[in-house]
């Protein structure tokens, strides 16, 4: 009887190559520690001030753009 040896992860049903694509599709290492802004006093991660930024351009866009179905009320409306 021999004895096969698995090392690594399991791999839960997904295939081999299935995994290798994903690790090469991946943006960056999930394993390292993420690049950091110092700035004065200010110590923040790349990923934490990507997020802040997309947030407040997000909340802009929320004040800016209208609602929709908002718009001027009929005529009939206007004269009670």
């Amino acid at each position: 009887m021999s004895s096969t040896r698995v090392e690594g992860p399991p791999q839960f049903g997904t295939s081999g190559l299935f995994q290798i694509l994903l690790r090469k599709a991946s943006v960056s290492d999930m394993d390292q520690p993420a690049g950091y802004l110092h700035w004065s006093f200010i110590l923040i991660s790349w990923p934490n001030l990507i997020l802040i930024g997309l947030m407040v351009v997000l909340f802009a866009l929320a004040l800016v753009l209208p609602f929709p179905g908002h718009g001027s009320p009929p005529e009939k409306e206007k004269t009670v």
